[in-house]
């Protein structure tokens, strides 16, 4: 299986609370749930992991918090790479509210990055990268570095033989198409910019695919859908891929984009084509939102789901 290598420059140690109900006054009784590394590509790595494969994460870590992430990966048994900052990691509160089933993220912007940290970061990435290998750059951009960077990450990584993932949004997503991308997953909202609406249907995530391709943003371009799935395109057509049938009542939403990522970039490098490769995602996705707060999917959920993904096209 070709190597899987993961960024995320802004990662957070993710502090699950659960309580029975939020008080609108007062204090709401909680019962901490877990404490957790997080962010994009740490998640996109531990997707791999579960699914059996093999992943390397970098990240900044910053101050007592950085040091606590790098120990709670540790003891996770991720494989990881920590770039020192000098500014501090940030801290994410997710709460699990058992009265209305409803989970609330409260997420601080985090630190700001310096470009000489920024070029350590993207050092650590490509350090001994070999051709065939997979990078996936995953989440926002702190402040501070160029919003360019993701793509000065793709042009270096392609130059070294890799095929890089893409999945952010906003400006870093703009100034990184057209860089070398194989692959780039915005979602029904991040697609706006393109087609001047949120993609709520297969045919919206196509006119936005289309786009994508036909400018040379990315060979693969995967849509995501939210409930309804996913369009993946390629030169040689679209294929829809749909949600499959839960078999409970879904809990959370957190993880599912960073879950389809993580099976997707696992299944291209076992060498499935890419919309194989992305039934597989969409059913983590799926299997994924059945857990509470941050946490991703099982292993085994993932491959009971994924026969039932529809794919048409």
């Amino acid at each position: 299986m070709s190597s899987i290598r993961t960024l995320t420059l802004n990662p957070t140690v993710d502090i699950t609370w659960q309580l029975d109900d939020l008080q609108d006054g007062g204090k709401s009784r909680a019962r901490t749930r877990s404490v957790t590394g997080g962010g994009g590509g740490i998640n996109v790595a531990r997707a791999v992991v579960e699914l059996g494969g093999a992943a390397l994460a970098v990240h900044t870590g910053g101050g007592e918090i950085g040091r606590r992430l790098g120990r709670l990966l540790d003891e996770e048994g991720l494989d990881h790479t920590s770039v020192d900052i000098s500014e501090e990691t940030r801290e994410a509160v997710v709460l699990v509210v058992e009265q209305n089933h409803g989970t609330y993220h409260v997420v601080p912007s985090g630190p700001r990055l310096s470009e000489d940290e920024a070029e350590r970061c993207l050092s650590a990435l490509l350090a001994d990268l070999t051709p065939g290998s997979y990078v996936v750059l995953s989440g926002s951009l702190p402040d501070g570095p160029p919003v360019d960077l993701y793509g000065e990450a793709a042009r270096r990584a392609t130059e070294r033989g890799a095929r890089v993932l893409l999945d952010t949004s906003g400006p870093a997503l703009e100034a990184a198409l057209g860089r070398g991308l194989y692959l780039t997953k915005p979602n029904r909202r991040e697609v706006a910019t393109l087609i001047g609406r949120t993609a709520e249907t297969f045919d919206d995530a196509r006119e936005a695919n289309e786009r994508l391709l036909s400018d040379g943003a990315t060979e693969v371009a995967i849509t995501t859908l939210g409930d309804r799935g996913a369009l993946c395109s390629t030169d040689e057509g679209h294929v829809e891929l749909r949600t499959p049938p839960l078999p409970r009542e879904a809990v959370s939403d957190a993880g599912a984009g960073d879950s389809l990522v993580g099976a997707t970039v696992f299944r291209l490098a076992q060498g499935d084509a890419p919309a194989e490769a992305c039934a597989w995602g969409v059913a983590a996705a799926a299997a994924s939102v059945l857990t509470p707060g941050t946490e991703l999917f099982a292993r085994q959920q993932v491959e009971e789901l994924r026969p039932r993904v529809d794919m048409t096209g």
